[in-house]
């Protein structure tokens, strides 16, 4: 079975990589420097040796010997070299530092060649480089031997080699701390940059980075910001839009369980009548019972059918009102001329029952909407006033501006609403009517009001119906200050 060592942590991950690279990286110096250090040195001494023994055996053509001794001693002391002078007989003339051993063949070699040797005493690390060189002064020819000790570089070596464990608990050491200082520089944007993505991942965008760097991390926050705010927008419109849907998806659901209600109303409504109307036509036409009076029954069949057309056209008139294409006709209205109109419409029901009225409309006061529409809606509520009034009673007629509005109040006695009439407002609903039997002399057919509200509500008015003062008062609220 493999065990296999996961770090998940990132700061870990650079941490260990940063140490890793920074110790095998000093370990390779260290073993460059242990391997190819001697080598170097040896060639540097040598390298300098040759270099300067040139230069003064260059010099010494305008030199004396006392004056090329003086120049040898002072290189010998200052390089910690050894310098001797010879005759051309080997015969030591002078010597600054150690002495010199001449090995016979570097001796008798001819004089004019220059010599360069690297021999060793007894001890194999004890090892001299020693150069021969002719040297031409004003008073005589003589040779020069130059030496150094290459010893020195064997010790290096050596305590290079004793220094490799303090050398490498140094390099963990200083390793550990710059990893540690990197990896919590590379890391610390990185995790924030991580705790803002949790965050939106959970649909939280009020977290905003902060990082705030001239590099690919402050790029990269900047981003995430511009994401957030992106996303957080379009995570907005879509709620907002879902909502929307949602209304959208009600209100269709409404409008269809209201048009399911409305065809099933409808239906019977204008069943009843046709089975009415058939059922007569049969007792005419076999002449039974009291349908053989004829002129009785044809003329409640024609009132019937009467019924039925203007039940036709009121269902016509609400569905064209309904369609989503339609359009109102707009132009400027005398208000107060239409409502002076309706009123002299009703005087018929004025007289059948015995009623009054007090009249109290402004002069030329205008409106902007559908006239055709406007017309028959507030000749409808006009009537209605006049026609549900208690006999022998008072009807109140009102039109008159208010602040930036324009008010509409028709008001009669007559038996106050119920209270689930009034705030369910289902006076203006399809085939509703507020008298219990559903009679069609005492209750309509239902579509008035119901049509009333549709233009009403198509022009922005506002409206309502209410109890008050032993009567019921009809209000219209027209905004004065737009056009409709």
């Amino acid at each position: 079975m493999k065990i296999r060592f996961k770090i998940k942590s990132i700061s870990l991950k650079i941490f260990f990589i940063t140490s890793i690279i920074l110790i095998v990286g000093v370990s390779l110096i260290y073993f460059l420097i242990y391997s190819f250090l001697p080598g170097f040195y040896l060639n540097y001494k040598k390298e300098s040796l040759d270099r300067e023994a040139y230069y003064i055996v260059s010099s010494a053509s305008e030199m004396t010997l006392k004056e090329g001794q003086s120049l040898l001693e002072d290189f010998a002391v200052r390089n910690n070299n050894s310098v001797m002078i010879t005759d051309n007989y080997n015969n030591i003339i002078s010597m600054f530092g150690s002495k010199i051993p001449i090995n016979l063949r570097m001796a008798s070699s001819d004089v004019g060649d220059i010599q360069k040797e690297i021999y060793g005493s007894k001890n194999p690390n004890n090892y001299t480089y020693l150069v021969k060189i002719p040297v031409v002064f004003k008073n005589g020819n003589y040779v020069v031997y130059f030496s150094t000790h290459l010893q020195p570089v064997e010790e290096v070596s050596k305590v290079l080699y004793l220094f490799i464990p303090y050398i490498f608990l140094g390099t963990l050491l200083i390793s550990s701390i710059i990893a540690i200082i990197y990896s919590k520089m590379i890391t610390i944007p990185l995790i924030k940059l991580n705790a803002i993505a949790s965050k939106m991942a959970n649909l939280d965008f009020t977290v905003k980075n902060n990082v705030k760097t001239p590099d690919e991390l402050g790029q990269l926050g900047m981003s995430f910001n511009m994401l957030s705010d992106n996303l957080h927008k379009t995570m907005t419109e879509l709620e907002e839009a879902n909502s929307e849907l949602k209304d959208d998806i009600r209100r269709e659901k409404i409008k269809e369980e209201k048009r399911r209600t409305f065809i099933a109303i409808m239906s019977h409504e204008l069943k009843s009548p046709i089975t009415a109307v058939k059922g007569q036509l049969e007792g005419m036409i076999n002449n039974i019972g009291a349908y053989k009076n004829r002129d009785k029954y044809l003329k409640r069949s024609y009132n019937l059918m009467e019924e039925m057309d203007t039940l036709v056209r009121e269902i016509l008139i609400s569905s064209k009102l309904e369609n989503p294409g339609f359009e109102k006709k707009p132009q400027s209205i005398n208000l107060s001329e239409l409502i002076s109109k309706s009123v002299e419409q009703a005087n018929y029901l004025m007289e059948e029952k015995s009623l009054t009225y007090a009249l109290d409309v402004g002069e030329n006061i205008m409106i902007e909407g559908d006239q055709s529409l406007l017309k028959k809606a507030f000749n409808n509520i006009v009537i209605n006033g006049f026609k549900y009034a208690n006999r022998d009673s008072i009807i109140a007629i009102e039109l008159y501006h208010k602040n930036d509005k324009i008010i509409f109040n028709v008001y009669n006695d007559s038996d106050p609403l119920s209270d689930e009439d009034i705030k369910e407002e289902k006076l203006f609903n399809a085939f509703y009517r507020g008298e219990k039997s559903r009679n069609r002399e005492t209750g309509g057919s239902g579509m008035g009001l119901y049509i009333v509200g549709q233009i009403l509500s198509l022009h922005n008015f506002s409206y309502k119906i209410e109890n008050i003062n032993n009567g019921i008062l009809f209000t219209v609220e027209i905004p004065n200050d737009k056009k409709k």
